[in-house]
């Protein structure tokens, strides 16, 4: 059993998501980072959940978008997940 996640799962750029970003850009120095990227990473490891929903699960999630082996988008996933295997060029 798998899943291949292809993006990010990042919000749309609309009034409110615009909005939001700027509140939370005046008041925590983050807007991007927690309007957008938090809520699309929620949605990434949700997906991988319905892969594997406990220990004893085994299963395979493929991280299709380079930006997964991004710092700052790793930093916001499960540590447990390991390090990106790379594969193909760039």
């Amino acid at each position: 059993m798998g899943a291949f996640i292809a993006t990010l799962g990042l919000p749309p750029v609309d009034p409110f998501n615009e909005v939001l970003r700027a509140r939370l850009q005046a008041r925590f120095g983050r807007g991007d980072e927690y309007a957008y990227r938090v809520p699309g990473l929620v949605k990434v490891v949700q997906a991988a959940g319905r892969v594997i929903r406990g220990p004893e699960d085994r299963g395979v999630v493929v991280l299709l978008d380079d930006r997964f082996a991004r710092p700052e988008v790793r930093r916001r996933l499960p540590g447990w997940w390991g390090e990106p295997l790379r594969l193909g060029h760039g």
